[in-house]
């Protein structure tokens, strides 16, 4: 199958009381208008003007029937290929089958709303309802069952390396007496081996506990919008829902000490004629202080954050806010920042979006795919700068008699 040809287009033209001739290759299919490639004839060559309309039309048709004829032969060569047997004709059915399920809107199939994208909307229309508050306090409820398994984890981790701490002293002490130093270090292994086992039983019992939370939260936000929407007076499942929710624990005064931070607002007006205001908050503090979840206590009671209002209200919609943290190129959370952050995120469970090892999976996983993408792009881009270098011309250009 022939892709592209290159046709002698030939124009005569009078001149000067004399026949003029204008021979010109044209690669076919022409991409450019016929239009644009008269002009640049006409410039090349010094044409006269007054051949411009003649020579555009000759041009526009010459190029028509050279692409028709050319797509007949392409035609008339792919029909005899699938005469003679050199094509599949079941494979051929199923890419045309494919190109016109894809490509044309009336043969494809209609658009299924996923899982996520019907849960997005659900929630988008809760979190502007009366039911806000029982949403973030929900949350903020499920945000303190994580925060005490980890206050769990912490203690356990804490009193088994004091045990091991005070066995080793003990060992160490005892050197050359009651143990050898392959003795010690036997057990430095089974220490190394219990705090490992530990802390795989805690990381398996709150990631077990993160996928409970988040998947009764989907739940419960799908349960109370079919309620909402029943039209059976007043949802009954939010009303379950909010009792829940309302035995917030008392707070703690000595866990719960206000941290004085260094902010100031500003109201600034700006415009001559049409004024806009605009307020500015300028904040100093820790970005990680953002993220975490610190509830603050209203009446000797624990409550979610007003920031967490925003943040919910802002989800899936158009106005989105973001955090930049400068880290380096590693893609783990096991140093600086990055640890931080890894902490902060593992303290409440994440209801819409994956958590971060499986964001760091994923993210790894795209920059495989990349790589030899990158390597195939620039290769092409390669090509097309050397095919810019050689040169497009129409080459062997005649005028004359």
């Amino acid at each position: 199958m022939t892709l592209s040809v290159t046709k002698e287009f030939v124009y005569v033209f009078t001149s000067k009381d004399q026949e003029s001739t204008l021979r010109v290759p044209v690669p076919i299919p022409h991409k450019q208008s016929a239009e644009d490639l008269t002009g640049r004839l006409i410039y090349e060559h010094n044409l006269p003007c007054y051949v411009e309309k003649d020579l555009s039309s000759k041009l526009e048709e010459f190029v028509c029937q050279e692409t028709n004829k050319l797509s007949d032969e392409n035609a008339q060569e792919a029909l005899d290929r699938v005469r003679s047997g050199d094509v599949d004709v079941e494979a051929l059915a199923a890419q045309w089958e494919r190109a016109y399920t894809q490509e044309v809107k009336d043969f494809a199939a209609p658009e299924v709303v996923s899982k996520e994208q019907q849960f997005s909307e659900v929630y988008h229309s809760l979190i502007h309802s009366p039911a806000l508050e029982t949403l973030l306090n929900l949350e903020h409820t499920y945000a303190l069952t994580i925060e005490d398994l980890i206050n769990q984890r912490d203690k356990d981790l804490e009193h088994l390396d004091q045990i091991q701490r005070e066995d080793m002293e003990k060992a160490v002490k005892s050197l050359g007496v009651s143990y050898t130093d392959e003795q010690i270090n036997q057990l430095a292994q089974q220490h190394f081996e219990s705090t490992q086992m530990i802390e795989g039983k805690w990381a398996n019992e709150l990631s077990n506990q993160h996928e409970i939370q988040r998947r009764e939260f989907r739940d419960w936000v799908m349960k109370v919008h079919e309620d909402s929407r029943s039209g059976n007076g007043t949802p009954s499942y939010m009303h379950r829902v909010r009792a829940m929710t309302s035995n917030l624990p008392d707070a703690e005064e000595e866990e719960r000490t206000a941290v004085t931070r260094m902010e100031e607002s500003f109201t600034i007006i700006l415009g001559a004629q049409l004024k806009t205001t605009h307020n500015l908050r300028l904040l100093c503090a820790s970005p990680l202080d953002l993220c975490r979840h610190k509830p603050h206590t209203v009446g000797g009671v624990m409550l979610a954050q007003p920031q967490r209002l925003q943040t919910a209200m802002s989800l899936y919609s158009n106005n989105l806010n973001g955090l930049i943290l400068l880290v380096d190129s590693r893609l783990n959370a096991y140093t600086g920042i990055k640890k931080e952050f890894s902490k902060v995120c593992e303290r409440s469970t994440d209801f819409h979006f994956p958590n971060l090892n499986q964001q760091f999976a994923q993210i790894q996983e795209q920059l495989q795919k990349a790589g030899p993408l990158r390597k195939g792009q620039g290769s092409g881009e390669e090509a097309d700068r050397a095919s810019v270098k050689s040169g497009a011309s129409y080459g062997d250009t005649q005028v004359g008699n």
